[in-house]
């Protein structure tokens, strides 16, 4: 569900040779995302149905800070918590993590 998105070109010399140069990124639709998961019944059952039992901390829904929030701890409604990362380019060491 990534699509790779192009940049302006740029011109990039070497060794007295110029050419130009697509960088590109990946870009993942949140909401393509979203509506690939709600579309799955088996997704959906498994967030409606939570199966952690008292004093079992399984996810962090079921830690403190989730219970206290405002907005996940009214058990009578259901809210979808995203987790946001990325990856940074590693130009030291291209071996690393």
């Amino acid at each position: 569900m990534q699509e790779s998105i192009c940049f302006a070109p740029r011109l990039q010399s070497h060794s007295g040779v110029s050419r130009y140069t697509y960088d590109t990124f990946l870009y993942v639709s949140v909401e393509k995302t979203l509506c690939s998961l709600l579309s799955n019944e088996l997704y959906v059952d498994a967030v409606m149905h939570r199966k952690s039992g008292p004093g079992v901390i399984a996810d962090f829904m079921d830690g403190s800070h989730c219970q206290q929030h405002y907005r996940f701890a009214d058990y009578t409604k259901t809210s979808i918590k995203l987790q946001l990362f990325y990856d940074g380019p590693g130009v030291t060491n291209p071996l690393s993590s």
